[in-house]
C-alpha cells in the first residue's frame, strides 16, 4: 500500500516523543483540577510501558545513569499522572487532516471537529467524544539500558465495531497498516515494526473527578445541622 510524503510525516510527528511535557503557563497551571482527561501509569524500579506524550520527560528526570535511577525497593512502584489540557479546537474535512491537527500541540487535547463527529487527541492519543481512547502509543522504558524498543500501538475494540466513522474507518483501513509497513520513527531511531494490541485503554486514561462546591457545601452543612439537631432543637422550646 502506498503512502503519501503528507501522511507519512503526519504519523512520524503523531508517533514521535513530546519533548516537552510540563510547559504550562499561568493561565493553564490554574486549569489543572478542570482538566478533561488524565494519563496515569506506573512505574517500578525495571522501568515500565510509557505513553509516547510521556516519554522523554520519563527519560530525562530518570536517565540511565545510577543516580538517576528509581529510588524504588524490589516490587514497589509509582504511579505518574500527566494532565491533558484543552487546547483549541480545528474544523477537519477528513481523517488525515484530524490526525494532523493532533501534531500540533505538546502536551494538549485538540479537538477536531467534522460536519457530523467530534474527536479528542494529541500527540501519540485519539480519543472519542467521551475521552474514550481509540488509540494510543506507548514505549517500554528501562532506566538501565538504552531505550530503542519499537513502540506498542494500542487499538481500542470500539474502533473495529464503529467502522463506519471517518476516523475509526481510516484507522483501520490506513493507520494501521501503515505502522505494520515498519518505518523509522524518526531519523535517530532504527526501523523496528510497531506491535500491534487490542486494548480498550482503561487503566491508563482517566477522566478526573470535578468536585462541585456547592454540592460539598451543602453537605457539610447537612451533617453539622445532624450533630447539633438536639441542641437547635432544644432553644426552639
Amino acid at each position: 500500500m502506498e503512502f503519501s510524503y503528507s501522511y507519512r510525516n503526519t504519523i512520524s510527528q503523531f508517533s514521535r516523543a513530546d519533548r516537552i511535557l510540563y510547559g504550562f503557563s499561568g493561565a493553564d497551571s490554574q486549569d489543572l483540577n478542570t482538566c478533561p482527561v488524565e494519563i496515569r501509569f506506573k512505574l517500578s524500579r525495571e522501568g515500565g510501558e510509557v505513553p509516547i506524550i510521556a516519554f522523554n520527560a520519563i527519560t530525562q528526570q530518570f536517565g540511565y545513569s545510577q543516580s538517576h535511577r528509581l529510588s524504588l525497593e524490589e516490587g514497589q512502584f509509582i504511579t505518574v499522572v500527566v494532565p491533558l489540557l484543552g487546547m483549541c479546537y480545528k474544523n477537519c474535512k477528513g481523517a488525515d487532516t484530524i490526525m494532523k491537527a493532533f501534531t500540533q500541540f505538546s502536551c494538549r487535547i485538540i479537538e477536531a471537529r467534522t460536519p457530523d463527529e467530534s474527536y479528542y487527541g494529541g500527540t501519540g492519543f485519539v480519543l472519542d467524544k467521551d475521552y474514550k481512547p481509540l488509540l494510543y502509543l506507548t514505549k517500554s522504558f528501562s532506566p538501565t539500558t538504552e531505550n530503542t524498543a519499537p513502540i506498542t500501538v494500542h487499538v481500542s475494540p470500539t474502533v473495529f465495531l464503529n467502522d463506519k466513522s471517518v476516523l475509526t474507518k481510516a484507522i483501520i483501513k490506513k493507520c494501521i497498516p501503515f505502522y505494520l509497513s515498519q518505518y523509522p520513527i524518526s531519523s535517530r531511531e532504527p526501523a523496528f515494526a510497531p506491535k500491534i494490541v487490542i486494548d480498550d485503554g482503561s487503566e491508563l486514561f482517566f477522566t478526573p473527578n470535578k468536585p462541585t462546591p456547592g454540592i460539598n457545601i451543602n453537605k457539610d452543612i447537612n451533617n453539622f445541622l445532624k450533630g447539633e439537631i438536639g441542641e437547635v432543637l432544644g432553644q426552639l422550646k
